[in-house]
C-alpha cells in the first residue's frame, strides 16, 4: 500500500511538471504559453508601484487599448514587435501579445500571453505554431523558419521584462524624497 501511495504521488508530480512546459516554453493551466515574473520591491506601497507601472505603459504603449481596473492593468499590443529571420529570408515578421500587471504590497507581477506571430502571408498563434506537427521535423525540432519564432519570442520577452524592471526601479527612485 505504501509503494502504491509513493507511485501515485510520483505520477501526479511528474504530470504537473510535464504540464508546465510546452517545447521548452511555460504554459498556464489552460495550456496557453504564458510568461510570468514577479518583481519584489521591498518597502514600496501597492499604489506607488501601480503609478510607476502606469507611466511605463503610457510611455511604451501610447496607442494601445489599455484597461485599468481595481489596481490591475491589462493591454493587448497591436503595434507588433518586428523581427527578421535573416538566415531564411529578409521577410519581416512581427509578434503581438497581451500584457497584464497585478499588484500587491512590495511586489508586482508581469504576465505575457496570447502571442500571435504574423508574416506578410499569414499569422499563427503561439500555441498552434509550437504544438502543430506540420511545423516540426521527424525528430520533433521546429522546422526553419519556425524555430526563429521561438527564439525571437524568448528574446523579446526577456528584453521587455528587463526593460520593465529597470524602468520601474528608476521611476520609484525618482519618487523618493531624496
Amino acid at each position: 500500500m505504501k509503494k502504491l501511495a509513493v507511485f501515485f504521488t510520483l505520477c501526479v508530480f511528474a504530470s504537473q511538471l510535464y504540464g508546465q512546459v510546452s517545447h521548452g516554453l511555460p504554459v498556464n493551466a489552460q495550456g496557453q504559453i504564458e510568461f510570468s515574473e514577479v518583481f519584489h520591491l521591498e518597502g514600496v506601497s501597492k499604489e506607488r508601484i501601480y503609478n510607476a507601472c502606469k507611466r511605463f505603459i503610457y510611455s511604451n504603449y501610447k496607442s494601445e487599448s489599455i484597461t485599468l481596473d481595481d489596481m490591475d492593468i491589462m493591454l493587448s499590443t497591436s503595434n507588433n514587435i518586428p523581427f527578421t529571420c535573416s538566415m531564411i529570408s529578409s521577410t519581416e515578421y512581427s509578434m503581438a501579445f497581451n500584457l497584464s500587471l497585478e499588484f500587491k504590497e512590495s511586489r508586482c507581477r508581469l504576465q505575457l500571453n496570447q502571442f500571435v506571430f504574423t508574416s506578410p502571408v499569414t499569422s499563427y498563434d503561439a500555441e498552434s505554431l509550437f504544438s502543430n506537427q506540420t511545423f516540426r521535423k521527424r525528430n520533433g525540432d521546429l522546422k526553419k523558419p519556425y524555430d526563429c519564432y521561438q527564439s525571437q519570442m524568448l528574446f523579446q520577452v526577456k528584453t521587455l521584462s528587463d526593460n520593465f524592471y529597470k524602468f520601474l526601479v528608476n521611476e520609484l527612485n525618482k519618487d523618493s524624497d531624496w
